[in-house]
């Protein structure tokens, strides 16, 4: 066999480091960084969306705490009342203290109901985030298109629903 005669081994292995080289710097330079740059953007991506998601999180705990600042200060005005009229408003501060019960109830309903919203939202969006990002990533890497259902489905896979 030629490949394996004693005189051509040098050359065959010179040859072999100058491809070798070739190849080597021919991904080095061209390939990777191609590969690198969608990655760095999608990372990039989720983490702003995190950013996003944490500042909406500060938002609904500010609007947590205002909610908890007003009961408190509620409760403070219906006690001051109840010990300066006790004697003759007792039936109207019990009407009040309902009312006031009722709204708060309402405000932290509607507080709740917001807070899920946004966390649904913010879900919702790095999801599909993860969607088109994924879908991104797997098509540059495989020059294959996926279908969104199975995508989709993997995602959902992984956030445990």
């Amino acid at each position: 066999m030629p490949q394996l005669d004693p005189t051509w081994i040098v050359s065959q292995v010179f040859w072999l480091v100058i491809c070798f080289a070739i190849l080597f710097f021919f991904f080095a330079k061209l390939i990777t960084p191609r590969i690198a740059g969608p990655i760095e953007d999608r990372q990039k991506r989720i983490d702003d969306d995190l950013l996003a998601a944490e500042k909406l999180k500060q938002e609904a705990e500010s609007a947590m705490k205002e909610y908890e600042e007003a009961l408190t200060l509620s409760n403070q005005k219906a006690n001051e009342i109840v010990e300066a009229m006790k004697d003759e408003l007792s039936d109207y501060i019990k009407k009040e203290e309902e009312k006031s019960y009722k709204k708060l109830a309402k405000k932290v309903k509607a507080s709740e109901e917001k807070i899920l919203e946004t966390k649904k939202e913010a879900l919702k969006q790095v999801k599909d985030i993860a969607k088109t990002s994924s879908s991104l990533v797997l098509e540059k890497l495989t020059n294959t298109k996926f279908d969104d259902k199975i995508i989709t489905k993997e995602i959902n896979k992984l956030a445990g629903e």
